[in-house]
């Protein structure tokens, strides 16, 4: 997959989970292994769906693991 291919369209049910997550209080930022220079891609593209957000972390984070006690599995249904 090419790193700086346009995105798709959001996923609705993910998308529902993140404004149920916001409506809880929660930060939302968007953490994508995109190069910094697609940043204004990213932006763009949450600007255009007129998804709101906190912030934007680009690259790829050089951890042998990432470990996170209170991740959010986007694949189950329940969600937040």
């Amino acid at each position: 997959m090419n790193p700086t291919a346009p995105p798709g369209p959001p996923i609705a049910a993910n998308v529902a989970k993140y404004y149920r997550a916001r409506a809880k209080g929660f930060k939302t930022w968007i953490h994508t292994a995109r190069p910094n220079s697609d940043y204004e891609l990213v932006e763009s593209w949450f600007d255009f769906w007129g998804i709101p957000l906190d912030g934007i972390e680009t690259g790829k984070p050089l951890f042998y693991r990432y470990i996170d006690d209170r991740a959010i599995n986007a694949d189950r249904e329940e969600g937040v």
